[in-house]
């Protein structure tokens, strides 16, 4: 049953991701364009000058649809607000950096995180922090295993929180 259950989740939230996300500005564009050029951490990310927002409404569906259809994504910059944490892996003593919402899980009162592994050559925000971040979706290899992140340009704490649990 709970197979039929995550068959039937996943196919809304295609459903619910088709004609959400890209949008461009040309000031925008400029100015990521410009940032990546000269901040990002190397190697420098591949910017095809797309902006994809992902929106509070549909914050679990645009992200799943990243995902999903990741080779759509790269080189694309992605923009959304959410809830700033730092993790230390255990396994090997890193630090990593993301930027995330909650969503409730199969089973009554089981939340999980959504959203994006995120590396910034500025200074990064205090724990639990409201954050905006606009970075550049890429690929990177870890011993050998291939893992998303988002390479940010820009990283603002924001005053206002969001919705940090999310429905779709």
């Amino acid at each position: 049953m709970k197979k039929v259950t995550y068959l039937i989740f996943a196919l809304l939230m295609l459903l619910f991701a088709a004609g959400y996300g890209s949008m461009a500005a040309g000031e925008e564009i400029s100015a990521i364009q410009e940032a990546t050029e000269s901040s990002a951490p190397e190697p420098q990310p591949i910017f095809d000058g797309k902006i994809t927002e992902i929106k509070e409404k549909f914050f679990s569906t645009q992200v799943y649809d990243v995902y999903i259809n990741t080779s759509d994504y790269l080189g694309t910059a992605i923009k959304l607000e959410g809830i700033f944490s730092t993790e230390i892996y255990p396994g090997n003593g890193q630090t990593y950096h993301f930027v995330n919402r909650y969503t409730p899980g199969c089973c009554e009162g089981e939340m999980f995180t959504i959203g994006f592994e995120v590396i910034y050559d500025g200074e990064y925000p205090e724990q639990n922090a409201w954050v905006e971040a606009i970075g550049v979706l890429e690929w990177y290899d870890e011993d050998g295993q291939d893992y998303l992140h988002l390479v940010l340009f820009s990283l603002k704490t924001l005053e206002e929180r969001g919705q940090e649990i999310v429905l779709q």
